[in-house]
């Protein structure tokens, strides 16, 4: 999963025509902290992504770059697939994820059947 909280940030504070150090200001942190986030050297805390996000009017999926993958069965199995022709190693956290969510979703209806 690609994180793109560093380039977001500073596109956003661009598009607002904001210097780091005016973002620093409305955030109440320092210009090393802003700096540090958009080199990729540290992350802002969560409350400090909320407070971004808010601040920049957006989501924070928007700000964090995360896009929802679809894990239906037959689309996992076509990843995984695919992780293995090109010998991908995120292929094996993948296909664990999806073995843990099965075997979730099994215990899941086993327990109801059971009641």
């Amino acid at each position: 999963m690609e994180n793109k909280l560093a380039e977001n940030i500073r596109a956003f504070r661009k598009e607002r025509q904001l210097t780091q150090e005016q973002l620093a200001e409305v955030l109440n942190v320092t210009v090393g902290a802003v700096y540090k986030w958009e080199a990729k050297l540290s992350r802002p805390e969560l409350s400090l992504i909320m407070e971004m996000a808010d601040f920049f009017d957006t989501s924070m999926d928007v700000l964090l770059g995360y896009e929802m993958k679809d894990n239906r069965v037959q689309v996992v199995v076509g990843r995984l697939k695919e992780y293995k022709l090109n010998k991908a190693q995120r292929g094996l956290l993948e296909a664990e994820k999806a073995l843990k969510k099965i075997n979730a979703q099994s215990l899941a209806q086993w327990a109801f059947i059971e009641e």
